[in-house]
C-alpha cells in the first residue's frame, strides 16, 4: 500500500501516537525525483487536509504547495536541526 493510499490511517495514527491536535497539525506529502524513479520529475509537496471524527481522519484533500508558501515551509524546516522539507 502506498503512503497516499494509507494517508487517513497514517494521519490518525500520528495524531494519536504523538498526542497532536489534528486541527492545528499540517500533514505534508513529499515526493522526490527518486520517488518517481525519474530524474526529470521535480519534487512535489502537497498539504493533505483531513476531516476529523474525534481522532480518526477521513476525506483527505490534497493541495499542491508552491511558490512563497513552499519557500516559507522550507525556511521553517531549515530552522529546526534534523528536519528537512
Amino acid at each position: 500500500m502506498s503512503i497516499t493510499n494509507a494517508s487517513e490511517w497514517l494521519a490518525s495514527h500520528i495524531a494519536t501516537e504523538y498526542e497532536l491536535d489534528p486541527r492545528s497539525t499540517r500533514f505534508i506529502e513529499h515526493y522526490s525525483e527518486a520517488s518517481y524513479g525519474d530524474t526529470s520529475m521535480p519534487d512535489t509537496y502537497d498539504e493533505v487536509a483531513f476531516a476529523w471524527n474525534g481522532r480518526k481522519a477521513h476525506d483527505p484533500q490534497w493541495r499542491r504547495l508552491q511558490g512563497e508558501e513552499l519557500a516559507a515551509l522550507q525556511a521553517i524546516a531549515a530552522e529546526e536541526p534534523g528536519r528537512e522539507i
